[in-house]
């Protein structure tokens, strides 16, 4: 998603595309499908079938693309019982367990 995102910005900025920019995620039919991380050892299961991240408006392309979709991240491992994403370090800074 990060990598679809920084492309999208791309394209958007080529095209002369003005600012603010919105960015919406809607999983459908995702009840019971499951999140695992190897770092955490767990699986989580999403608790129900359609999962609406909130809206985030982006004002600037040069934005941190990661930092920017935590809370959207968050919002989708939280459907799953868990208290966020687990690929965001301490300080708040995306770092990807695999």
């Amino acid at each position: 998603m990060i990598g679809g995102v920084q492309k999208y910005l791309g394209a958007q900025r080529k095209l002369g595309v003005s600012l603010p920019i919105f960015f919406m995620l809607s999983l459908n039919g995702v009840k019971d499908y499951t999140l695992a991380s190897s770092a955490c050892h767990r699986i989580e299961r999403i608790d129900r079938d359609l999962l609406l991240a909130a809206p985030l408006s982006i004002e600037d392309f040069d934005v941190d693309v990661p930092a920017f979709l935590r809370t959207t991240f968050d919002s989708i491992w939280q459907a799953a019982g868990a208290e966020g994403s687990p690929n965001y370090d301490s300080k708040g800074e995306w770092s990807p367990r695999r």
